[in-house]
């Protein structure tokens, strides 16, 4: 008895243990779904345009998450694409917090001769004048200092009609000059020679002998930021802005949008406007919701992507980036991207251009980036207002001459090339000149620089419209004897006019050519992108909170014009002197905390204003607004 005792109670045991088992089982967490994973497509790249072509179906979107592992990719590589970086997948990086800060501007010596062979990206890339309606009564009136008024009258720009139309049946002339610079004091003391290349777009009276077409086609990809910080009237704006261009743009026009953040989604890809039903629009449209890191990089890979569908040399391609702030995911740093830019979009027509949103932006370097490949740049203060700057752009196509401008500047290896005003090239940090830069010791070796496959310097031209000119000038030292040659200049470029491409050569010479510019033209138009660069100099220092040296920066260059204007008695050059001496006025009241309240406030806005508005106006673009 008691041995099957025993054993009952075992086998109540051995119950008990199962039961305990099961219900634990049952207790367990369930795991954690799992996300579905971002769409990706490599859609087919067509060229030509097909009239036809119907829109794909956009899928409902999908739960964002912040990572920055890249969007699993897709069978086929995309045609056109930016490197990426690997990011290790256990550590994902954080999300940028909203109102993320602008990189510092360090101060850097550019005293080095140039490369003979490099990319150049033009230093600002912002080409309408400041807005000024927060501050209007303060520039008519302008702020009293030590008992003096300072103001300023509108600047007026320096004017590109002293380079010579063409003579031919082409949309754009092409001069240049070579001028020995008259002045005592230099920039450069090395420097002897100043070379300008000029561009001078047909005017309008010669459009009415013009063979000339219907305006081009628009092909427009918007690559927008969605993460967290752009959420509210940020994103809000950007989507209005869309929606208000759509609305102008014409039946034969491509559209497309793409959005990011540590991801990036396609949400309408290329399809010409008369293919978009209004409703699809809005579906994409609407599916643009902030949340996230920022990963450029990737976003304009999308974009890319997208752009060359209808790309073509009669289409005007472009690409407007939308964005608040700096990338946390994929590539995070700014002169990678920027290289990556260079090499995606080699050989095509696509333009790259930036909208930073909110005065937190990273604007100095989305300024850069629009530089890349001639594109514009806009800060955008008032998210509203976005609208009215993309349909302006669109106006531009009715009057534009020449696209896809590209210039090359092929030097004689013994020739010095010390300095391309308002120009960087491509991978220099963005940062702001050190001081002292024209009392440059001896030359050292110049290297390559990056992205300079082919020989010369690469220079991209924003596209002109009928009437435009743009200018840029190099100081060089030529040796002694100095040689009749040296160099030569490639221009090319895509004749809106008449539909074809069109190239440009044109040797380097000292000899006369009534076809050059004039000396007197070069040296004003030199000593004006000098001052120009100063004066945006001056303001990266403003912005900086650096006022002691934008200070010593603008009393050394009201000490240079002192001494050109001694060495040349023009009255141009007495205004634009007189206006630095008050903008330096300005500049000392401030630095030396001589005002107080409101008096400071008003001047730092004026202060500001001055040297935005007088360093765009000096700038070598002379454009139809």
């Amino acid at each position: 008895m008691a041995r099957g005792r025993t054993l009952d109670i075992a086998l109540l045991l051995i119950v008990l243990i199962l039961v305990a088992a099961v219900l634990a089982l049952f207790a367990l967490p369930e795991p954690p779904p799992r996300p579905s994973p971002t769409p990706t497509t490599t859609p087919t790249v067509t060229l030509t345009p097909t009239p036809t072509r119907e829109i794909a179906e956009i899928a409902p979107r999908t739960p964002r998450f912040t990572s920055t592992a890249s969007p699993t990719p897709s069978p086929e590589p995309a045609p056109t694409s930016l490197p990426t970086t690997a990011p290790a997948p256990s550590t994902p990086r954080p999300t940028a917090p909203p109102g993320s800060t602008a990189t510092p501007l360090p101060l850097v010596d550019r005293s080095a001769p140039l490369p003979h062979s490099a990319v150049f990206v033009r230093r600002h890339n912002d080409f309408a004048p400041p807005a000024t309606a927060e501050i209007a009564d303060l520039v008519a009136e302008g702020v009293e200092i030590d008992g003096a008024p300072v103001a300023f009258e509108p600047f007026v720009p320096l004017s590109g009609a002293l380079i010579l139309e063409p003579d031919d049946d082409t949309s754009l002339a092409v001069r240049y000059g070579l001028t020995e610079i008259p002045l005592s004091r230099k920039r450069d003391a090395r420097a002897t020679h100043y070379l300008e290349i000029g561009l001078r777009a047909r005017s309008d009276g010669a459009l009415a002998q013009s063979p000339a077409g219907s305006a081009p086609p628009a092909n427009y990809i918007f690559v927008v930021d969605t993460s967290g910080s752009m959420d509210g009237s940020k994103l809000n704006g950007a989507k209005a802005a869309i929606a208000v261009l759509f609305a102008d743009m014409r039946p034969q026009d491509a559209l497309g949008i793409v959005d990011f953040d540590a991801q990036t989604r396609t949400v309408l890809p290329a399809t010409q406007v008369e293919a978009i039903p209004l409703g699809t629009f809005q579906d994409a449209v609407n599916q643009l919701v902030a949340g996230g890191g920022t990963d450029i990089n990737l976003g304009l890979t999308a974009g890319l992507t997208e752009a060359v569908r209808f790309a073509g040399e009669t289409t005007l391609t472009h690409i407007f980036l939308f964005s608040d702030g700096n990338p946390t995911d994929g590539v995070t740093e700014w002169l990678d991207i920027r290289r990556s830019i260079v090499d995606a979009t080699r050989g095509t027509d696509v333009r790259v251009s930036t909208f930073a949103f909110g005065e937190d932006a990273n604007a100095r370097e989305l300024d850069a980036l629009a530089g890349v490949t001639g594109g514009t740049y806009t800060l955008v203060t008032d998210p509203a207002t976005v609208g009215l700057n993309l349909t302006g752009e669109l106006a531009r196509r009715d009057h534009l001459a020449a696209k896809d401008i590209r210039m090359r500047v092929v030097i004689d290896p013994d020739i010095l090339i010390l300095h391309l005003y308002a120009h960087d090239q491509v991978e220099d940090p963005v940062a702001r000149a050190a001081l002292g830069e024209e009392r440059a010791g001896e030359a050292g070796p110049a290297q390559p620089g990056a992205g300079a496959v082919d020989e010369g310097l690469r220079i991209f031209v924003p596209d002109l419209a009928l009437g435009e000119s743009y200018w840029v000038v190099l100081e060089v030292a030529l040796p002694e004897p100095q040689p009749g040659q040296i160099g030569e200049l490639t221009v090319t470029y895509v004749d809106t006019l008449a539909g074809v491409p069109r190239e440009v050569l044109r040797p380097l010479s000292l000899e006369e050519d009534r076809g050059k510019i004039m000396p007197t033209t070069v040296v004003r138009h030199a000593l004006g992108l000098w001052t120009g660069e100063i004066a945006l100099y001056a303001l990266d220092d403003v912005k900086q909170d650096d006022l002691a040296t934008a200070e010593d920066r603008l009393a050394d260059h009201v000490d240079q014009l002192d001494a050109a204007y001694t060495d040349l008695q023009v009255p141009w050059l007495r205004r634009d002197l007189d206006t630095l001496q008050q903008i330096l006025t300005l500049t000392r009241a401030l630095a030396g905390d001589s005002l107080g309240g409101t008096a400071a406030s008003d001047a730092e806005a004026l202060l500001r204003y001055a040297l935005d508005a007088f360093g765009r106006a000096r700038s070598g673009f002379s454009r139809m607004h």
